[in-house]
């Protein structure tokens, strides 16, 4: 159970469905090397380049219900990646 905050700051209690997980770990699986290549060119260091990925996929499991379209789910992880902090 996620709880999502609105503007006037009170939880909205949202459930995740057997289903929204299994699309994002079939998600996670056909975009895991090309997150890590990503986080790689950008950061150019491997263990950076792994924390970065774990933290966008973090980030983009936190925020899945304002995704709307799952069907898109691939392309947001990639850009979850991109949008992370250069630390170069």
């Amino acid at each position: 159970m996620l709880f999502i905050y609105g503007l006037d700051t009170k939880p909205k209690e949202v459930r995740v469905t057997p289903d929204t997980t299994e699309r994002f770990l079939a998600a996670v699986e056909e975009r895991k090397h090309a997150m890590y290549r990503v986080a790689l060119m950008m950061l150019r260091n491997p263990a950076d380049a792994q924390d970065a990925v774990s933290d966008a996929l973090e980030a983009t499991w936190r925020s899945i219900l304002r995704i709307g379209n799952l069907d898109a789910l691939p392309a947001y992880l990639l850009r979850a990646v991109r949008k992370l902090p250069d630390e170069s």
